[in-house]
């Protein structure tokens, strides 16, 4: 600011500060444990406003910006800078391991000593234990024949068709009536005719 030239905002400062201000400048003594000026509290809240859209708020917020930006590729930098070395690391090893399948190739080739071959240790993933083999079950034996029954004998072959009545639903009959008194009383009816 130019010197001799008044500043724009010189009648704040005139303005005295009210119980607001004064509380805000308290508290912020008390949980900050830095001493506040109540002058400078009150200016910083009435001026807030004022400050929003001016050339010191563009720049501040061009520089933070910039900050912004500068550690996102400072990051990316970071990121990258490990994954180059990690495929340097893996590059190294894979060298080494060709280096010596050649070395024990050439050492077959020459007649020297049969070299056990490995192959190259690969990391291995998780592996879920397997499962133990079931045990087969043994095949159903045959059934013996079934000795021919009086009515086999006799030759009726209408019975032998015939499957025997299963027990289980003459069991379940009486509880369904007992369930439905309506139900067992139309199969009474029924019973009747």
């Amino acid at each position: 600011m130019p010197k001799g030239s008044t500043p724009i905002y010189a009648d704040r400062v005139a303005v005295e500060p009210n119980a607001r201000h004064r509380a805000m400048a308290d508290w912020l003594t008390e949980v900050t444990g830095y001493e506040v000026d109540v002058k400078s509290v009150q200016l910083s809240q009435s001026l807030t406003n004022e400050f929003r859209g001016t050339d010191a708020d563009k720049a501040w917020r061009e520089q933070a910006a910039k900050d912004r930006d500068d550690a996102k590729k400072t990051a990316k930098l970071k990121t990258l800078t490990r994954y180059e070395a990690r495929m340097q690391r893996l590059a190294e090893e894979q060298d080494r391991i060709k280096a010596e399948m050649e070395a024990k190739r050439q050492a077959i080739l020459s007649g020297g000593e049969p070299v056990a071959i490995d192959p190259p240790a690969i990391p291995a993933k998780k592996s879920v234990p397997a499962k133990p083999a079931a045990a087969k079950k043994a095949a159903p034996a045959k059934k013996a024949p079934a000795k021919k029954t009086a009515a086999a004998a006799e030759g009726n072959v209408r019975e032998l068709r015939r499957p025997a009545a299963k027990k289980t639903a003459a069991k379940k009959a009486p509880a369904k009536a007992a369930a439905n008194p309506v139900a067992s009383q139309v199969v009474d009816d029924e019973d009747e005719f």
